[in-house]
């Protein structure tokens, strides 16, 4: 459609040969952006699968943890209390649900 539209106004003597410039150079942005776009939509799919991955995780680290039958766990040098993680864990669970 827009080479057409280029052709005339190259063509026509009363139009202004920067009017079918501008259409090219704007043809050329549009392209540049379209591949911006779909690079940029791979790089969300790609986060995506890892923050479902991260997810999984989280959720299996969690039920393991609600079986266990001690009640204080270590954490990078820490003590904590094991109820406290799990209800943490399980609030992040349930937000990140809820975004969805």
């Amino acid at each position: 459609m827009s080479d057409d539209l280029i052709k005339r106004l190259r063509a026509g003597e009363h139009w202004p040969k920067t009017s079918a410039d501008r259409i090219e150079e704007l043809e050329e942005s549009n392209k540049e952006l379209t591949l911006q776009l779909l690079a940029t939509s791979g790089q969300a799919a790609d986060a995506l699968d890892k923050l479902a991955k991260a997810v999984k995780s989280l959720r299996d680290a969690t039920q393991m943890l609600s079986q266990c039958t001690f009640t204080t766990i270590r954490i990078n040098g820490q003590y904590l209390d094991r109820h406290e993680v799990i209800d943490e864990a399980n609030t992040v669970l349930a937000e990140l649900k809820e975004e969805k």
